[in-house]
């Protein structure tokens, strides 16, 4: 037998055989690799005919679902490939094969490997996982495809590792690696050792935690019209961002106007008059650079813990980009400090609770703090004075000038940036909805008619013919549509009706968008500086009322697609109406099954519907002249609760519906429901002694949340 000596070498085999059979070519985490090997693959087949690596590998993949199947051929290609490139025989591959699919680790095996043996596969890692220390008798060889990870080796300082770049790791030696805001995907080739001792990844709790790393193209400020999605790349992602020339030169000329004013000593008000009530009184001019800078530290208040730092990041975001229109009179340099702490992942301590509900003033004046070598700020994990944080960046803090302490703080940016997030997860989560409700169409054996393209056509409800598309797209290949199939004439109405609930949600989340897009795309200021007629006005931009009533809808929407998933779980759960056995069991009565489900999904169904209570129905305030608030800060942070809840609900419906196509299966089984109970199952076992069912539950919600079961079915809807 030949071996591979030439760890390049063998990393040449893996990567050009990572494409075969198209595979990566229809996978969209692929494409950065591609984009990175432009002329370097030709993506034809890669298999000699009659290797008997394909003839065992074929017999494997018939035991996997559709979507898992592709993976396995193409496992099964790069196995033939280096059996003819270097010589191997196909007992050096008997015992890789797949048994998971998602976002945690792709290959796995059966008991201990000869040590001669040579095992290949691919790895996926979610964004912010760490696959701990270990050392064992084989030698590894990992080539990234996709995304980017830190690889620590022995003693050494970790690597970053980009794809194409092999990572070759010897026997005995104690390795590790953790990813970013990105997921990994890599293929590996294995020799020697015992496979079953590979140590378990573990997920960080929460990808907030840690800071985003650079990725993909820089967005200008001033420049481009932004979006949620901008909003998320930069916050989670660490997607740079840049000052637009012709953006600094808009305000400079802002500037300008407001020198011309102020040495006429016109009234402005923050500028040579007070604040809140004080609008009235003159401030003397020798104090009014340092009133800038007070007004800045005195509004620095709040409670109720720190914001995680994605949401502070999407809030400094999005004050930069709003001040870059020009409307507030700040100099190019504030926006470019802001940039460059954005950049160099210095993110500021802010207080979660001091909204006044009409502005976020105080929130956002601690926001501003470090700029100018105040309050507190994280840089590389270390929580540091705004001073030590900028020095260890290498930022320069910047001295205000007149107005500046006021653009810093009189700003919506924390509940327009936040909103921004909550609108990206929405967006995600409606989507996994839709998978869900299909896989639970399966479990159940639903009549698929009520979302046939004709019925949907003669109800044009808002969202509802796109709902319905979009379930007939998740449940293609099903054996649902098939004559005689669907057990019953008329289903339940939380499957009957499930279509216009999950397109009002849909609705309601558009509206939504579109304030979130109209409020990053604004000159919300006050005053409010008009550069071509060199006037300087009061303003109520600043007013989010159409943010606020939006998202109080949008809960209204979130309540009834979470009550709908939750009354599915409860008629799987009925033995009346679902025809599969009371709870579940595939045992007897003196077993209690998933029943218990079906009241933990109730319970989380209540405090969704608590959380769709409006807010902005409630904006009487004390403040004198500040006399209304539309409280969308609130509005957003109730419906980031009721994200929670709604992805635990659909946890309960995952969990329940694999149990009842495990006992009673459908098939052929429509390649996203099939990827989607692998997923579950990937989590959760089987259920048939009685257990406790809470660390299921609690690890499948993990697994929704970090995007794990959403990639899945986006990459099965791929590959169909």
């Amino acid at each position: 037998m030949t071996t591979v000596t030439d760890p390049s070498a063998a990393a040449e085999v893996l990567t050009i055989v990572a494409l075969a059979y198209g595979l990566l070519d229809t996978m969209p985490i692929a494409q950065p690799f591609l984009a990175a090997w432009p002329d370097r693959f030709d993506s034809r087949p890669f298999a000699p005919q009659g290797c008997p690596v394909l003839t065992w590998l074929d017999e494997t993949a018939a035991n996997t679902t559709p979507a898992t199947a592709p993976l396995v051929a193409a496992l099964a290609s790069a196995a033939a490939a280096l059996a003819w490139r270097q010589s191997y025989t196909a007992a050096d591959f008997g015992a890789a094969f797949l048994d998971r699919y998602g976002w945690s680790e792709l290959i796995g095996t059966k008991g201990p490997i000869p040590s001669e043996t040579i095992a290949c596969g691919f790895l996926m890692l979610g964004p912010w996982t760490d696959y701990p220390a270990h050392a064992h008798a084989a030698e590894e060889l990992y080539v990234p495809l996709s995304g980017t990870a830190l690889w620590t080796r022995g003693d050494e300082a970790p690597i970053r590792h980009r794809p194409g770049a092999p990572i070759h790791h010897p026997a005995w030696i104690s390795h590790a690696m953790s990813t970013e805001a990105e997921p990994l995907l890599a293929i590996y080739l294995w020799r020697g050792g015992d496979l079953a001792a590979k140590p378990q990844i573990t997920g960080r709790s929460s990808p907030r935690s840690h800071p985003p790393k650079a990725t993909g193209m820089p967005i200008a400020l001033g420049r481009d019209r932004l979006t949620v999605a901008d909003v998320r790349q930069v916050a989670r992602d660490g997607v740079v961002a840049t000052l637009d020339p012709d953006a600094a030169r808009t305000m400079l000329a802002s500037q300008a106007v407001l020198q011309d004013w102020l040495q006429a000593d016109r009234p402005v008000y923050g500028l040579t008059r007070g604040l809140g009530n004080q609008a009235t009184v003159a401030i003397p001019s020798e104090d009014r650079r340092l009133f800038s800078e007070a007004m800045l530290k005195a509004r620095a208040s709040g409670a109720g813990g720190s914001f995680a730092p994605d949401i502070v990041r999407a809030a400094l975001f999005v004050r930069a980009a709003t001040l870059a229109r020009g409307g507030a009179g700040a100099r190019p340099l504030i926006v470019e400090t802001q940039l460059a702490m954005l950049n160099q992942n210095v993110t500021p301590r802010v207080p979660q609770i001091g909204s006044i509900g009409t502005s976020d003033l105080m929130l956002c004046a601690n926001m501003g703090l470090p700029l100018i070598g105040l309050g507190q700020a994280t840089f590389e994990g270390h929580l540091l004075t705004g001073a030590e944080a900028m020095r260890r960046a290498g930022i320069d803090t910047v001295q205000l000038t007149e107005k500046e302490g006021l653009a810093l703080c009189s700003s919506n940016a924390v509940s327009i940036g936040y909103g921004a997030l909550v609108i990206a997860d929405l967006l995600d989560l409606l989507d996994l909805a839709d998978a869900v409700l299909a896989m639970t169409f399966e479990a159940f054996m639903g009549n698929p008619s009520p979302f046939d393209a004709r019925v949907a056509a003669h109800h044009p409800a808002p969202g509802q013919v796109e709902a319905a598309e979009r379930l007939r797209r998740m449940l293609a290949g099903s054996a649902l549509f098939e004559p005689g199939v669907p057990r019953r004439v008329q289903d339940p109405i939380s499957l009957r009706c499930a279509t216009p609930v999950h397109g009002a949600a849909r609705t309601a989340l558009r509206w939504a968008q579109d304030a979130v897009d109209a409020e990053l795309n604004a000159a919300a200021d006050n005053p409010l500086i008009l550069i071509d007629d060199a006037e300087i006005l009061s303003t109520g931009n600043f007013h989010t009322a159409a943010m606020a009533v939006a998202f109080d809808a949008l809960r209204l929407a979130l309540a009834q697609l979470g009550t709908i998933a939750s009354q599915r779980t409860a008629r799987l759960l009925d033995p009346e109406v679902s025809g599969l056995g009371g709870l579940l069991t595939r045992i007897g009565v003196t077993k209690s099954g998933v029943g218990l489900l079906g009241l933990v999904s109730h319970t989380l169904d209540r405090e969704s519907r608590a959380c769709s209570a409006p807010v902005s129905n409630d904006g009487a305030t004390p403040f004198g002249v500040e006399d209304q608030a539309p409280m969308t800060l609130s509005a957003v942070r109730r419906t980031a609760d009721q994200i929670g809840f709604l992805q635990q609900i659909l946890a309960c419906e995952m969990m329940v519906a694999a149990q009842a196509l495990d006992i009673r299966p459908l098939r052929p089984s429509a390649p996203v429901v099939a990827a989607l109970y692998g997923f579950v199952r990937r989590h959760v076992t089987v259920l048939d002694e009685d257990r406790s069912t809470t660390a299921d539950l609690e690890n499948l919600h993990h697994a929704i949340r970090d995007g794990g079961a959403l990639a899945v079915v986006r990459i099965s809807l791929d590959m169909a």
